[in-house]
């Protein structure tokens, strides 16, 4: 099953000429590149709190950022890109570091 869908996929790239940044870098850059994008967010974040006035304690916000970046990074090197599986599941993994960080708004601005 997954040689028909695979082959199939294939087919419909060749005949109606899709390109995708996966396609045309590969999946090793496009990985990187992803990570590269998070980890300048997670940089930005931080450079924010300490830049601007914010009702948020900037050394709990940066700590929880650092650790989240590398967890981030700890996981990345665990996905083989070969596997669909592992794919699926570390894109599901940064759905969740996503959804820590209201947590962790909530959390860094009820402390003093």
């Amino acid at each position: 099953m997954q040689y028909l869908v695979s082959h199939w996929v294939k087919l419909n790239v060749l005949q109606y000429r899709i390109k995708t940044f996966t396609l045309l870098l590969g999946k090793r850059k496009i990985f990187n590149l992803s990570l590269g994008i998070i980890g300048a967010c997670y940089l930005g974040m931080v450079g924010g709190v300490w830049l601007f006035s914010t009702s948020l304690n900037p050394w709990v916000f940066t700590v929880a950022h650092i650790v989240l970046a590398i967890t981030l990074v700890l996981r990345s090197q665990k996905v083989n890109l070969a596997q669909k599986r592992e794919i699926a599941s570390f894109y599901q993994f940064i759905w969740k570091l996503f959804f820590l960080e209201y947590l962790l708004f909530i959390a860094v601005n009820l402390l003093p």
